[in-house]
């Protein structure tokens, strides 16, 4: 029997200007290919995939209610809060797993948790 690596989510938790803000986002496993793959698009082709696929939950609202975490949801969310939890992603990407409670500029800390309810 072989390894397989189990999935591991990060909450991203916004500060400052940010405080209130809360994603849960996946970052293992990810292959190489795919996340090479992502950074290689614009913001357009980055953003909707990167919802669709990594983003378990979130806690963003509007005039109309709760944004589900979903593309389709796109125009309703800020581009400064989204650029943070695309920010938070890579941070947690980048750093060892067993380190994850560091502080990222722009604002916000990750904290490695468990897999969400329902993944």
């Amino acid at each position: 029997m072989g390894y397989k690596p189990t999935e591991q989510y990060v909450r991203i938790i916004g500060e400052a200007d940010l405080e209130g803000l809360e994603a849960v986002v996946k970052i293992r496993p990810i292959s190489r290919g795919y996340y090479q793959n992502l950074l290689s698009k614009n913001d357009a082709e980055l953003y909707p995939q990167f919802i669709d696929d990594l983003v378990k939950e979130w806690n963003l609202e509007d005039d109309q209610g709760p944004i589900p975490p979903s593309s389709k949801e796109l125009n309703r969310i800020d581009s400064t809060v989204l650029g943070a939890i695309v920010g938070g992603w890579l941070k947690a990407m980048s750093v060892p797993h067993l380190a994850l409670n560091v502080r990222h500029e722009p604002g916000s800390t990750l904290t490695l948790v468990a897999p969400p309810d329902g993944s």
